[in-house]
Formats: C-alpha cells, structure tokens, sequence
C-alpha cells in the first residue's frame, strides 16, 4: 500500500513520490483496491475516488476544472467566484453552508470558507501497514479548527475520515458542516439509483432517486430529513458498483441532494454537467431558517472538541436488495 505525496522537491522513496503537478501539491493515498487524491491547496478537496478493480473513479470533475482553480478574474459575487474556481469532486464545507448572509457580523463565501482556502497537511503515516494523512484549516471566520485525518487499510474497500473541530474560544459557537461529494459517469448513468434509508423528502420526493439519461435537461435541489440511518449510496447496476458514504446521523442530520443533469446553462458548464452531489449536512441551508445560524446549526460549547468519523466504501449489489 502506498500513500503518493507529490509536492514540491525531489524525493523519491518506494512509498513516496514528489512531485508538482497543476502547480501544487496532490495527496495520495493508494491500497489495492482503491486510490484517492487530494487537493490541499484547494480547500482539500477530494478530486479522484477510484475504484481500482472497476477502473471507475467515481468523482465528478468540472470540465478544464483545474484551469478554473487560477483565473484571476476581477472580483464576483461570492457564488460565482465559487463556481468559477470548483474543480469539482468531494469540498468539505465549513463553518457555514450554502444560503449564508452572514456569520458574526461577516459576509460568507459561497459553500463557506473552507472550501476557498489552502489547508495545512501532513504524512502521518506513509504505510505499508496503514496510510494517513492529515489536513488541517484554522477558520479566520470562526474561533475553530477543523482537522481531518485520511486513512487507508491495506485491501481495503473503504476510506475512513477522522474529523476534529476545535473550540478556540470561551464562546459557544454555532456553525454549519456539511460534506459535498459529488459523483459523475460512468458511475452516473441512466437507471443508475440514490440510495437512501427511510427518511422524510423536503422540496423532493422519490422519484428524483433514480437518475436520467445524459441530455435531460433536468436538475433539482432537496432534502432528506429524519434518516433513519447514517448512509447513502449510489449503485449502478449494469456496472454492478455502488459508492457510498457512512456517517453519524445524529451530527449530520440532513442529506442534501444536488442534481445537473445537463441543466445548468451560465458559466461555466453551458449545460455540460451531469452530476449529482449527496450531502451529510449538520441542518438546513441557512436561507431556510429565518433565525440563521442560531436555529438548526450545530454548536459547539466554549474550548470543547468535538470527533467523528466518515467512511466512503464501494460495494456492489443493491444496499436496499
């Protein structure tokens, strides 16, 4: 098993390899079954989640995404400097969410601060037997540390996620987390279906869990509340592959469920996406609770820390039968 760190220099051991592409560093970590890479220059962002004996990666990438990630165009609204810069695949989204007006005085960016910034990381463990990796972002909007901890078993079919947030302060701080992964073809194709537990649709229902062809012209926005359980998945049943997500419910108690099929028509897809992201999410976007942050955010008490844990996981039948 390996953990690949190509960054800036020139070292080269049988488990790490440096390197410089797209002009910073791309985290690695890599078993026989599964490859994952990481962005930490761009808010240490998930941007390939392979299956290996499938040969599929999983992740959706905006087209010439990594070309958007250095424009330098002059100043946007917080939404479409967002939009201008995603590459794509899995942002981690935090202190605060989509639909923000402010947080403590402050405007947010779009999708929140962490998506926008450089995280720190580091190799804690380059393997054979285990590989770890570990990014870290201290919020300038919020008195909080986020770390996360990426680790990889050998032959394993699943990447766990080992989250810490921090309370800096002596105040109770409330603030929004959600995680955006965002999933593309050949995993998405027609028939390919959202897996969800028993759980109640908000501007949603059902039907939207199946997806259409490439070329729908179709797209929604809605949410899964009161899960029964902590996971989704995606399964695609003529490749038989599935890619899903366990976390802690009682955390992230609502799945936000993002879909382009081929709809979205400004700048910068011109209607060439077809995606769809599930979302754990702390609550609700902030623009559905008329007390913002203070209402269905989570909150964390003076100097406190607070863990958990996510596993992405491939499977390949039906979670549900």
């Amino acid at each position: 098993m390996n953990l690949l760190y190509p960054g800036r220099g020139a070292v080269a051991h049988d488990w790490l390899h440096i390197a410089s592409p797209h002009g910073g560093p791309v985290v690695q970590l890599e078993n026989e079954k599964l490859r994952c890479s990481v962005l930490p220059w761009a808010g240490a962002g998930i941007v390939e989640l392979t299956c290996k004996p499938a040969g599929v990666d999983v992740m959706w990438l905006v087209p010439d995404g990594a070309n958007y990630l250095f424009s330098q165009a002059h100043p946007m609204a917080p939404r479409q400097e967002f939009v201008n810069r995603w590459p794509g695949g899995w942002p981690e989204l935090f202190p605060t969410g989509s639909a923000m007006s402010d947080y403590f005085g402050v405007p947010q960016p779009f999708h929140g601060e962490s998506v926008q910034r450089r995280w720190d990381h580091a190799i804690v463990n380059p393997g054979p037997d285990e590989a770890v990796a570990r990014f870290t972002l201290t919020c300038a909007s919020a008195p909080l540390r986020l770390t996360r901890e990426m680790i990889l078993r050998p032959g394993a079919e699943e990447i766990v996620l080992r989250e810490t947030v921090v309370n800096l302060s002596d105040l109770e701080i409330p603030f929004m987390w959600g995680h955006h992964p965002t999933y593309g073809a050949p995993l998405l194709a027609e028939g390919t279906r959202i897996e969800l537990p028993d759980c109640r649709f908000h501007k949603g229902d059902a039907s939207l869990l199946t997806v259409p062809a490439e070329g729908a012209r179709t797209g929604a926005m809605f949410y899964a509340l009161d899960l029964a359980d902590g996971y989704f998945g995606l399964f695609n049943p003529r490749l038989k592959l599935g890619a899903g997500i366990r976390f802690d419910r009682k955390l992230f108690k609502v799945l936000w469920v993002w879909q382009d099929f081929n709809s979205g028509m400004r700048a910068p897809l011109f209607g060439r996406g077809y995606a769809t992201a599930v979302e754990p999410f702390t609550s609700l976007p902030g623009g559905m609770d008329a007390h913002g942050p203070s209402g269905t955010a989570a909150r964390i008490a003076p100097g406190a820390t607070l863990q958990t844990e996510l596993t992405a996981f491939f499977y390949h039948s039906p979670i549900k039968g």
